[in-house]
């Protein structure tokens, strides 16, 4: 079973947000002021309906999963695959630092340093690392290197969601 390791708060703060982006861009497209036409509204929902998207591509979406194949590195904008063949190390301390075997290292945002988190004795990264370490075996018995790097920003849903909200808009 797969294990996520995500900030809990940076992600439900990032989900109530996405929700209250959610809800205005449905007040724009649904509220027809007196002096508005539906060429000052399709503007604003377009800027509201990105807003979303952004929140939900910073906050929402990053995160680490830990499974028997390898780590799934969530970032902002790129997804790593990387199987446990190809992992030289992990380091925790302020940050959370992968180590490949060709010595490329990823740094995920999820286990990333604050002031906060140092004054507390990083407690995220210490629960990471050691999730991480219990779960990696001592050799692999996939023995592929090769780690998969794609960009990630799930554009397929939210333009859906921005026709959707054109047509609202539109139509009432």
């Amino acid at each position: 079973m797969p294990v996520t390791l995500r900030r809990p708060t940076s992600y439900a703060l990032s989900v109530v947000g996405v929700v209250i982006v959610a809800l205005v861009a449905l007040l724009i497209a649904f509220t027809e002021p007196a002096a508005s036409d539906l060429s000052d509204q399709i503007p604003q929902v377009v800027v509201v309906w990105l807003v979303g998207w952004l929140i939900w591509l910073v906050g929402v979406t990053p995160r680490i999963v830990v499974s028997d194949e390898g780590l799934l590195v969530v970032n902002w904008f790129v997804r790593w695959d990387i199987p446990w063949a190809a992992l030289r190390s992990v380091r925790g301390g302020r940050a959370l630092a992968i180590t490949l075997i060709d010595g490329q290292e990823i740094k995920p945002p999820v286990a990333g340093g604050s002031m906060v988190s140092t004054l507390a004795k990083n407690p995220t990264q210490r629960r990471m690392l050691a999730a991480i370490e219990a779960r990696r075996p001592a050799m692999p018995d996939i023995t592929s290197t090769e780690v998969k790097r794609r960009i990630d920003v799930q554009p397929i849903p939210f333009l859906a969601v921005l026709v959707l909200l054109i047509v609202v808009t539109v139509v009432f």
